[in-house]
């Protein structure tokens, strides 16, 4: 398996971040509809696993700079739905969702904004958008 640089975590990441806003909107999902239907669990349980998995990634300055997104709660959340150590808890998952991964998409393009990346083209090139 290749190792994923940090810098490349860092510009994936608001892909998987605009996937996970895509599935709730496009399902208008609010939390008693993603409780009550297990595809819409698992399908948004993967997708919030993927945006975990690039923020395992982040410079490890990057996330001491940002204490308001619970980095450890999230990397729990990737190793039980990973390893599916223990029954996961889908209002976590939700929880996740609906507020984490947003606040990890704003800080994420706040910095990468002021880096000078241009977001739309590389998620263009990385196939997040058309």
């Amino acid at each position: 398996m290749r190792r994923i640089e940090p810098e490349e975590a860092m510009v994936d990441a608001p892909g998987h971040c605009r996937r996970v806003a895509e599935m709730i909107s496009r399902h208008a999902m609010d939390a008693d509809s993603f409780l009550a239907d297990y595809e819409y669990q698992y399908m948004l349980t993967m997708a919030v696993q993927q945006v975990i998995e690039q923020s395992s990634h982040f410079p490890t300055e990057f996330r001491a700079a940002h204490p308001e997104v619970p980095w450890s709660k999230l990397k729990r959340l990737r190793n039980d739905s990973a390893h599916d150590y223990v029954m996961l808890d889908n209002e976590w998952v939700w929880e996740v969702a609906s507020g984490d991964v947003p606040a990890i998409a704003r800080i994420l393009e706040a910095e990468l904004t002021a880096r000078g990346v241009d977001i739309e083209a590389e998620l263009r090139d990385s196939g997040f958008i058309q």
